[in-house]
């Protein structure tokens, strides 16, 4: 099944048109050839344009249904692609709920969405303020990320057509900001700066470029050129996504390890006869493993939000048993140190320093990853479009949607946020479960905010190994899906084109 979604019917259009032509009876891939020659003759197309455009759709269509690592949630609700009968009826009925239990159904699956996203926007943290730069700081710089969360959530629900859209913080844009907080931290110690007035200057760059970044996708939906985006080279994209994959692998066993793992060389570490040190890799990569099957094989809605509350618990509960104490676990590094005196949210913008003495002279090094960021979150905006629009039964302007996330981006920045667009996956799947509320968006959005607003320090809770085992499950996934499953998309030499884009973005780390 999975499969199936990888590979769709070449041809496919993604403007859900039906030629006029169209016989019920007629087999797919016949139709399929129809419905392309039928789209490329009324775009003024000849003969020899149809074969391009069949192969441009199919892939942005597949590019789109790869990305579907990006949230968890849907990992378990993979299905065959079916007819386009079939995507049509699978829209909400409006009058099938009527609006209390309307909302108390969206406030259900409101609340299944939070228990895996509150992970995943810890896990984030941890990419973007990734080391031991920032290791002291890390709880309150996690707080910015729920506060950037439930931002996206809040523009997506009130400015959204789709009552059951999500926005979130997104893990394509992470990579840079994260090489963005590394540099900019490193140049401001380096001309003399303080830890302190170093990561303030960090948290402006990386609001100042998702801002930035906000203009920019909000430029390209302005002047209407989303369909230009989408003409970058797949290879290129696709070894650049595989990459993704890398990083998120190599920081989750950085996470659960202590140990500092980027490029191939650094992996060595990891095996030498340190029976601690093989215990936190293997309940790490043990964990990514145990939720890759359940996100393939169980298709119950609650299977993987089940997983991710009974872990920690489970934890904690075998540390009782063997009469392991919490500082023992701390000692070892199990789990951090608790704050002790976690802050309210307001208390993080503390971390600005009140703007005094900020290395502003740092900042222009990093135009070239603010335009690169501007890009890559543009395209990745247009394949989450581009996914939502397959299920719809009226067409999106994607040129309006990419405006709202360009708000949507603009509005983070200027709250210390982070790049964010759809949660395809999870938009399909609420629109498969009949979701018409708007309630769960507004549950997540306030939901994420609590836990930026209440003084709780949520990584205290949380094993290292946690963390590090769904960082580790998002980087096996799309690793499988670009560098593996796309063989089946692509063309020999296209396939070698993305593990040689793969292989040279790790060896220069992004440079």
């Amino acid at each position: 099944q999975a499969q199936a979604n990888r590979c769709p019917p070449q041809g496919f259009d993604l403007a859900m048109t039906t030629p006029p032509d169209h016989k019920p009876g007629q087999d797919l891939e016949s139709q399929a050839s129809e419905t392309s020659s039928w789209s490329s003759e009324e775009d003024g197309m000849g003969p020899h344009d149809s074969d391009h455009s069949d192969r441009h759709s199919y892939d942005l269509e597949t590019m789109s249904m790869a990305m579907s690592h990006r949230n968890p949630a849907l990992m378990s609700t993979r299905t065959p692609r079916t007819s386009q009968a079939s995507w049509r009826s699978a829209a909400p009925d409006k009058t099938s709920l009527g609006s209390a239990s309307a909302a108390v159904h969206g406030a259900i699956f409101g609340a299944i969405i939070f228990v895996t996203l509150a992970p995943t926007m810890i896990s984030y943290a941890a990419i973007v303020f990734r080391g031991e730069r920032f290791a002291s700081k890390l709880p309150m710089l996690t707080k910015l990320m729920f506060l950037s969360a439930s931002v996206h959530m809040m523009v997506f629900s009130i400015f959204s057509s789709m009552p059951f859209a999500v926005g979130q913080v997104q893990d394509i844009g992470l990579i840079f900001l994260s090489k963005i907080a590394r540099e900019v931290f490193d140049k401001a110690t380096a001309s003399g700066s303080t830890c302190e007035e170093a990561l303030a200057t960090v948290l402006i760059a990386c609001a100042a470029a998702t801002g930035i970044t906000g203009i920019g996708v909000w430029l390209v939906g302005r002047l209407k050129l989303s369909m230009y985006v989408q003409l970058l080279p797949l290879p290129v994209i696709g070894g650049y996504l595989g990459y993704i994959g890398y990083f998120c692998l190599a920081a989750g066993a950085s996470l659960a390890t202590g140990l500092t793992i980027e490029g191939f060389g650094t992996w060595r570490q990891c095996f030498i006869l340190d029976d601690i040190l093989l215990s936190k890799l293997g309940l790490s990569l043990g964990l990514a493993a145990l939720l890759l099957f359940i996100s393939y094989k169980v298709k119950h809605v609650a299977a993987l939000p089940g997983v991710l509350i009974a872990m920690p618990p489970l934890f904690f509960l075998v540390l009782g048993v063997s009469g392991v104490s919490l500082d023992t676990a701390r000692d070892g590094g199990w789990i951090p140190e608790p704050e002790k005196h976690p802050p309210c949210g307001w208390e993080v913008f503390q971390l600005y320093n009140s703007f005094q003495n900020i290395a502003w002279h740092v900042l222009p090094s990093q135009i070239s990853h603010v335009i690169l960021l501007i890009c890559f979150v543009s395209f990745g905006s247009s394949l989450d479009i581009a996914a939502i629009q397959t299920e719809q039964p009226q067409p999106l302007d994607s040129d309006r949607e990419m405006r709202m996330i360009g708000i949507s981006n603009l509005v983070s920045g200027m709250t210390s946020g982070f790049t964010g667009s759809y949660y395809f996956s999870t938009t399909l799947f609420l629109q498969r479960q009949k979701v018409t509320s708007k309630m769960t968006g507004i549950m997540l959005c306030i939901g994420e905010f609590l836990l930026f607003l209440l003084p709780i320090d949520m990584l205290q809770f949380l094993p290292k190994f946690f963390i590090g085992g769904i960082l580790a499950f998002f980087g096996i996934d799309i690793m499988l899906d670009w560098l593996v499953y796309s063989k089946d998309m692509l063309s020999f030499r296209e396939y070698l084109l993305v593990w040689l884009t793969f292989l040279t973005i790790v060896s220069t780390d992004l440079r």
